[in-house]
């Protein structure tokens, strides 16, 4: 049987968070796929959370992410994870897109579902466009390839915080609605991650949204104005986003 849906997404809890319909109404025919579960590199984020060292971090987050998974509930066995450290993505580009491209191609899905580009965080930004370059070497190839549709996240457009909606009104979204006993689930399995908490109770929990992508131009900034993730002081500003899209495309897998 073909898989339905692949969910490609930057850090443990955000498929919880943007797809817990699939996850809920569809368990038997999704799949996930986590980029960066691994250690943070971001010290203010490492002071705010309960671990220590960067190590102790990786094990927080990964009981974490069993513990929210298992409440929801979601098979284990269906998610699968790279393991690479928080922004380590994005030193790694090319190796993140051939992982995409050998799950696709193991596990033909007949839709990804992934981030959108809009400057929420530097990790979900370079997923998104791993994501976009690996089903573009499917279709330079000539071979099958999933439609792509991209879930709501988190931006700063205006220079002010904003979740669940999109960063531009088109293309148009389909929205889903949680029943309160789904709203339940997810909002149990959410409070596993201790350390991503601030940021989880900033979202509207009974509402998912997906279109399809926007056409991105990643060598340019998803909008005007500081991004989310400068303002968040992640490390991480545009100019080094942009030198991440620079050097990934001269080592792509493919001829694009």
């Amino acid at each position: 049987m073909q898989l339905r849906n692949l969910i490609v997404m930057a850090q443990p809890g955000d498929e919880i968070l943007c797809c817990s319909h699939l996850l809920l109404r569809e368990p038997e025919q999704t799949r996930v796929l986590c980029i960066a579960d691994g250690a943070i590199v971001n010290e203010r984020a490492l002071q705010r959370s309960e671990a220590d060292t960067p190590d102790e971090f990786a094990d927080l987050r990964h009981n974490q992410w069993f513990c929210a998974v298992t409440e929801l509930p979601f098979p284990i066995d269906r998610v699968a994870a790279l393991g690479l450290a928080e922004q380590e993505v994005l030193t790694k580009g090319a190796e993140v897109i051939d992982t995409i491209l050998d799950v696709i191609r193991a596990e033909r899905p007949s839709t990804v579902y992934t981030h959108a580009y809009e400057g929420g965080h530097p990790d979900a930004d370079a997923v998104c466009y791993a994501v976009h370059q690996a089903i573009g070497c499917l279709q330079e190839a000539g071979e099958v390839s999933p439609s792509l549709l991209e879930f709501t996240g988190y931006h700063a457009r205006d220079g002010l915080f904003r979740s669940a909606e999109f960063l531009s009104p088109y293309p148009s979204a389909q929205r889903a609605r949680l029943t309160e006993e789904e709203t339940t689930r997810k909002t149990a399995a959410l409070r596993c991650f201790h350390s991503r908490y601030d940021l989880v109770a900033r979202f509207r929990l009974a509402d998912e949204a997906w279109r399809k992508p926007d056409r991105y131009d990643f060598e340019k900034p998803p909008h005007e104005g500081a991004l989310y993730y400068e303002l968040a002081r992640s490390g991480v500003t545009w100019k080094e986003f942009q030198a991440f899209v620079a050097a990934t495309e001269r080592d792509l897998p493919c001829a694009r």
